[in-house]
């Protein structure tokens, strides 16, 4: 078991018979399903009845097996090295520079890949993430930010390999380091400091006490000499500026506290050896400290907003890798600070991702605005787009990365009052990009996302490469079944819509009609 390989399985089967392969796939539990695949002996599939069971299962069947955590590269090996402590906060595997924010480039990929192509794709890939982070994101030059990202995933989608390698790099770079204030060095370096400052703040205290102690003398041996009697107060005084002698001696009596307390607060002290080797010290630790954090924060933001697209649109499939995204977002989910509101994000998405399956196309250019002009957090769904009824009417409908055409649908009819897509027979329909006329279904499984991507890729290929930003896809309410049996269930906003809908059919000619009937539905249409 320790040498085994621990996958996940998304079907098995036994069968030779096409039809029966179908049939079983159709089954929910063939998704959970955990194979373990033995050096020398035949695999073993596990089917659990939970997908919580199965995540449990996989993650310490993982622990168990793995191949040894010598397997895969060296940061793969250090992921099972956390897996192994259970991901303990206070292991100091999570500040291994290999784990950490790098701004310099890697010789190699993070993730173990098949072939020698791909690994030089993973060191490109690599690059196009420092791009996208170290350049600051302006409104001015947004499409140079939307364009990185859109091609950056397509080249994931294109090679599902690299889909982990670019999961783990972002990992990577959203990564802090350890911060200056937590330097047990630089702690010692200002503690010394403030106890230089004490000592020089005590010698200052002794010089200007002794100064005044004989500015003090001096003043007694004045007050000794003169008399209490006005007139001889005057001759004293005219005595004693008459005589040199005295008045030299007196003067330099008080001009000595003078001199001595100019001495005592002169700002001239010379400082002691230890003082200044300590600010020499200190400031050496700042400027340390300083090319150490010497991040912009927008860095990490962008590297978020990156991160936050990617998860939407697939996971790794390795669960080794998975458990370590989770962990990462886990430590950094902070509802205060921005970086953590795309973290709280991440968890959102890929919860989603993993209960509605990945993604089939890159992001659309609206997708990428939506998350790099505004925090995702602040909205439980980050995307809405308008839905247009045949009374000229529309609803703006709120999604995520993972809403499906079902999930849409089903939000729109409860917003609107009208009966789930299965009982009215309605559906969502897109136009097409090239003919007005024309009107596709929407399948219920596809997501939204892909939906409004495709018509972006068809609109910039008509346009020879160029993309037409006033132009959007546009998205219709229709009747596309009508049964006789749910007449009674009907509700008022279907027959309304359902009336506009035959109006312009039989406006555009589509809908044969007599006489008689053409003048009952004018009625109709003008009550």
């Amino acid at each position: 078991m320790r040498d085994a390989r621990v996958e996940d399985v998304d079907h098995v089967s036994d069968s030779d018979n096409d039809e029966k392969d179908e049939e079983n796939s159709a089954n929910p539990n063939d998704a959970l399903t955990i194979g373990i695949f033995p050096s020398h002996q035949s695999p073993v599939y596990l089917h659990l009845p939970t997908k919580q069971d199965k995540d449990a299962w996989l993650y310490h069947l993982t622990i168990v097996s793995g191949k040894g955590p010598s397997a895969g590269t060296q940061f793969e090996q250090l992921i099972h090295k956390l897996m192994e402590v259970d991901g303990d906060p206070n292991c100091s595997l999570w500040k291994s520079p290999l784990l950490l924010h790098s701004k310099e480039s890697i010789t190699s990929p993070l993730t173990s890949m098949s072939s020698v192509a791909l690994q030089t794709e993973g060191v490109k890939l690599f690059k196009s993430c420092q791009l996208f982070m170290s350049v600051p994101l302006e409104p001015s030059a947004i499409e140079y930010h939307v364009g990185l990202a859109q091609n950056t995933l397509q080249l994931c989608l294109d090679y599902p390999e690299l889909q982990a390698e670019l999961i783990c790099a972002l990992v990577k770079q959203t990564s802090r380091s350890m911060t200056f204030k937590n330097s047990p060095q630089v702690n010692r370096t200002l503690n010394k400091i403030k106890h230089s400052k004490f000592l020089l703040n005590a010698t200052h205290s002794f010089f200007v006490c002794d100064s005044s102690n004989n500015h003090s003398k001096v003043q007694n041996q004045i007050s000794l000499t003169q008399s209490p009697s006005g007139s001889h107060r005057a001759n004293n005084h005219v005595t004693a500026s008459s005589s040199p002698s005295r008045s030299s001696r007196g003067g330099s009596g008080r001009s000595s506290p003078a001199k001595t307390k100019s001495k005592g607060s002169s700002s001239s002290v010379p400082s002691s050896p230890l003082l200044s080797h300590n600010h020499s010290m200190h400031h050496h630790a700042l400027n340390h400290s300083e090319s150490k954090s010497n991040i912009r924060s927008f860095v990490f933001i962008q590297g978020w907003q990156l991160l936050a697209l990617a998860v939407s649109l697939f996971l790794p499939k390795n669960n080794k890798l998975l458990w370590y995204l989770k962990q990462h977002l886990q430590r950094n989910v902070d509802t205060k600070s921005e970086s953590g509101k795309y973290a709280a994000y991440c968890q959102r998405s890929i919860e989603r991702t993993l209960a509605n399956g990945p993604r089939l196309f890159k992001p659309s250019r609206m997708e990428v605005l939506s998350i790099l002009m505004k925090n995702p957090f602040h909205h439980s769904l980050p995307h809405s787009v308008p839905v247009h009824f045949l009374n000229g009417a529309y609803q703006v409908v709120g999604f995520d990365g993972s809403t499906s055409v079902e999930e849409f649908l089903l939000c729109l009819c409860q917003q609107i009052g009208c009966r789930e897509p299965l009982q009215s027979g309605f559906a969502l329909c897109e136009d097409d990009p090239f003919d007005k006329e024309m009107h596709h279904t929407l399948k219920p499984k596809d997501k939204i996302c892909d939906v409004i991507s495709q018509w972006e890729t068809c609109l910039r290929e008509k346009g020879s490469g160029k993309f037409e930003t006033r132009r959007a896809a546009t998205l219709s309410f229709v009747s596309r079944i009508y049964r006789r049996s749910g007449i009674l269930q009907e509700t008022d906003k279907e027959r309304l819509l359902l009336c506009y809908q035959t109006n312009q059919a039989v406006v555009s000619g589509r809908f044969p009609l007599s006489r008689e009937l053409s003048l009952e539905l004018a009625a109709l249409m003008a009550q």
